[in-house]
């Protein structure tokens, strides 16, 4: 596993997608010619996409699996959306990035790592290309590895479920919370100007979750009809929008049906949301349940009480 690491780069993969998305006809045969005009290792390359489910080769052609590769124009969101792609339960690679991140240990709000000499060499490969992603970074100060606080987040969102001390945990659910608030407060200055010309219902925008966490939704905005616009807020992944509707946010959308709204708001780091990829869906209960989805949901806890 080690091996396609050690001859894989992020300039490999945005190479790759650069040629992918030029050519019309997908024929593997000219995509790699292409490639190797200016990168190495076009095995490797190909293999890591095709184990973190984006591409697949198909006889003489190359298949794009995810179209939101199109969206990645920028280097921060091609960090994000391969961290998030590589953690994935899916990736034929999230088994060895969680056992490498397993090996982080909390200090002073941080997750930190000082290998030995003999796992340094062992993890190199791995561990350089986190490095080139932007997950992981080098303190020369302290000689050790340090997670980037920028995707905290997403070590919570794909391995919360496993494992991990608590101080860790803690460290990586405050960036989370930190998280879900910047992205509320970015919707509210979206709902500001969304109603820029009727100032007077701009000015009653209300941000609710700081009052009242079980409202069911985050902000209450309105129509330019003066009706009230009820909306939950999720800052959400860049690779697959997933997120997490508690029962309470459902029932008040049934109840307010075309006055609720979900935004989903892609988060590219803790700092930094792509605000151009916003999603907005009115009426989510009736959009997300209905029988010809566009959205796959599945129950992952159950409520359980005993009856005497």
């Amino acid at each position: 596993m080690n091996s396609i690491f050690e001859q894989l780069t992020k300039r490999q993969i945005k190479t790759f997608f650069d040629i992918h998305s030029s050519i019309k006809d997908k024929d593997s045969s000219f995509i790699e010619k292409k490639y190797l005009e200016n990168e190495r290792h076009f095995d490797s390359t190909l293999s890591f996409l095709e184990g973190i489910r984006l591409f697949k080769k198909q006889k003489d052609k190359i298949i794009l699996k995810n179209k939101l590769v199109a969206g990645l124009t920028t280097e921060e969101k091609l960090d994000s959306f391969l961290i998030e792609k590589i953690l994935e339960d899916s990736s034929a690679f999230s088994k060895d990035v969680y056992n490498y991140i397993q090996n982080f240990k909390s200090k002073n709000d941080s997750l930190i790592y000082k290998p030995s000499q003999k796992k340094n060499l062992a993890e190199s490969g791995l561990r350089n290309f986190l490095i080139d992603i932007d997950l992981v970074f080098y303190q020369r100060s302290n000689k050790h590895y340090v997670i980037n606080e920028k995707y905290l987040h997403l070590i919570s969102t794909k391995i919360a479920t496993k494992s991990r001390s608590p101080k860790a945990l803690k460290i990586i659910l405050k960036k989370q919370e930190e998280i879900g608030n910047l992205a509320e407060l970015e919707i509210i200055e979206f709902e500001k100007n969304r109603l820029k010309n009727f100032p007077q219902l701009a000015s009653k925008i209300e941000h609710v979750a700081t009052n009242n966490v079980n409202a069911g939704y985050d902000i209450k905005s309105w129509e330019e009809n003066n009706k009230e616009r009820y909306i939950e807020v999720k800052a959400v992944s860049l690779a697959d929008f997933k997120f997490y509707w508690s029962r309470n946010e459902i029932d008040k959308s049934q109840h307010f049906k075309n006055q609720y709204y979900l935004y989903l708001l892609p988060v590219i780091n803790n700092k930094l949301f792509d605000k151009e990829s916003l999603k907005i869906i009115k009426n989510p209960f009736n959009k997300i349940f209905k029988k010809h989805s566009d959205w796959n949901n599945q129950i992952e806890q159950y409520s359980i009480w005993r009856e005497d």
